[in-house]
């Protein structure tokens, strides 16, 4: 295929009446997304749409989001998905760089986005809920209409015949040490999503996927490209994660395949259990980036067989998956798929030897298998690509099997009497002290040497950290040389829109006067105690 409206005008005509995906009351049929997307497209282009042009969208899971999408391929416009918790600077960012004239939104969106687009390109805002834009406050100079006015009759010759290389979607990511950047991604690139999920067994012809991932995300964008190329695959997309109605609601839907990620997995593991647990037992229940015990855990409970282990970003999406056979693979990332090379490398880029912790580099085997670039950002993207290998920020290690296993965010690397140490794992060690409800480690100056580590902990509801306590704990689980110097006891952590600890706000605040140093209070492992 050619490109993603080609896709769909293909699966139209072979299966018209094969339903696609559900995302409300019902299922849709190719057939019927088809229609409406074209129909939808001639609204747009009535509005200035043209090939290249950017569309915004803040709306949750809707099944007017997709068709909203495929209306966008239809034209060969790009489609520019917005976090709906995006709000201030945040979204003010996202919507001037984009240069999206029309923005499709929920009434929610369109309020969260009324006050900031005075700065921007948009002069048109489709609601779709209704087009009663009293009390968003929208602009006067910006056009509001309901989602159904734009449903005219369609027109063929609007029709773009996009290329595989022409871009379909820009998926912003956070930012670490400045803004969020736009990832070009191209029509081939979501066409060829697919196939490693295929390879390692993650989706099979004929599965039904159900899932509560947010398509302004890239991983719900995975699930509706396998449905749209997938013989047989369809897929069912919640407007919102119930721990309690999860599996309820995949019953329902009748799905082989659940889609999540980790602390999904956890949260239903919170639960009281319930004889409904293994009522509707599943071909395979995914849950990215969760660890060996989390996934045993929900197998154990739920009854389904589970599968966690792959990395991937936007960039760069399903450079290493495991496989749900290999219950070995279970808390590493598994091994790289064809379609890349991989080096683990220092700080030249050279291959560190067997097991050393390095960053991960990535290049395609094949052709349209990363994203095009930032979007009007050539020198993020230069820099991401030095030495013919794109950076991903992330240190990993190999183990004797070839599974990948995630070390460090880079930025976040710490050293400490001369060791590295990983602040991921340090981070997960920490959090199983009871009372602890979350956790983030940071490395802070030394007046002598490398540095020293400061550990930023959120106690749980109802308990009160004790630090001569918490530093036995400490001395109990971890290596001497990886025990934090300084605790930060916080009400809550700094986090980004994504729920990503923003470790940049932790660094930058220091030692103050509050936190608690354990060398001032006398606390240390003795030497002939480290091995103990």
């Amino acid at each position: 295929m050619e490109s993603i409206y080609a896709a769909l005008d293909w699966r139209a005509t072979a299966t018209p009446q094969r339903p696609f995906i559900k995302a409300g009351e019902r299922w849709r049929t190719f057939a019927e997304i088809d229609y409406d997307a074209r129909s939808f497209a001639a609204g747009l282009a009535q509005r200035g749409v043209k090939p290249g042009d950017t569309v915004a969208h803040i709306a949750p899971n809707c099944e007017e989001l997709i068709v909203s999408f495929m209306a966008c391929a239809y034209l060969g416009a790009v489609n520019v998905s917005l976090n709906i918790y995006l709000k201030g600077d945040f979204l003010r960012h996202q919507l001037v760089d984009s240069g999206a004239t029309v923005l499709v939104a929920d009434r929610a969106g369109a309020a969260t986005g009324a006050p900031l687009l005075a700065g921007t390109d948009i002069a048109h805002v489709v609601l779709i809920d209704k087009a009663d834009n009293t009390g968003l406050g929208l602009p006067a100079t910006v056009e509001v209409a309901d989602f159904a006015a734009l449903m005219v009759p369609p027109v063929s010759e609007l029709r773009a015949h996009s290329k595989p290389t022409d871009i379909f979607g820009i998926v912003y990511t956070s930012g670490t040490t400045g803004p969020s950047k736009g990832c070009m991604l191209s029509n081939g690139y979501y066409l060829q999503l697919p196939e490693p999920f295929l390879l390692h067994n993650w989706v099979a012809p004929g599965d039904r996927i159900f899932t509560a991932l947010p398509l302004f995300h890239s991983a719900a964008q995975v699930v509706l490209m396998k449905a749209l190329t997938v013989e047989g695959v369809s897929a069912c997309f919640e407007r919102q994660f119930s721990a309690s109605r999860f599996l309820d609601q995949a019953a329902a839907a009748e799905a082989t395949i659940t889609w999540g990620v980790g602390p999904m997995a956890a949260v239903m593991l919170a639960q009281p259990p319930d004889r409904s647990d293994t009522a509707w037992p599943l071909r395979l229940a995914i849950w990215h980036s969760a660890d060996r015990a989390l996934l045993e855990r929900w197998e154990t409970r739920f009854g389904s067989p589970v599968v966690g282990g792959g990395y991937g970003q936007t960039e760069v999406a399903a450079v290493t998956l495991a496989r749900p056979e290999d219950r070995a693979a279970r808390g590493t990332m598994g091994t790289p798929c064809a379609n890349f090379e991989i080096r683990v490398a220092d700080d030249d880029d050279q291959p560190v030897g067997p097991g050393e912790v390095g960053e991960l580099l990535i290049r395609p085997r094949a052709p349209l298998t990363t994203f095009s670039g930032y979007w009007r950002n050539p020198q993020a993207t230069v820099a991401a690509w030095r030495n013919l290998w794109h950076h991903t920020g992330d240190y990993v290690t190999a183990d004797a099997n070839g599974n990948i296993v995630f070390a460090d965010r880079k930025k976040d690397a710490v050293r400490r009497r001369g060791e590295n140490v990983s602040s991921f794992e340090l981070e997960t060690a920490i959090a199983q002290h009871p009372d602890v409800q979350r956790v983030a480690v940071t490395a802070v100056h030394a007046v002598v040497g490398d540095d020293e580590i400061k550990v930023s902990v959120v106690p749980t509801p109802g308990s009160t950290i004790v630090p001569g306590e918490l530093y036995e704990f400490f001395a109990q689980t971890l290596p001497y040389f990886a025990i934090p110097r300084y605790l930060d006891v916080r009400e809550s952590l700094p986090l980004t829109p994504t729920d990503r600890v923003q470790k940049h706000v932790l660094r930058a605040e220091g030692v103050q006067p509050h936190m608690v140093d354990f060398e001032q209070l006398g606390l240390s492992v003795a030497r002939s105690a480290r091995r103990a």
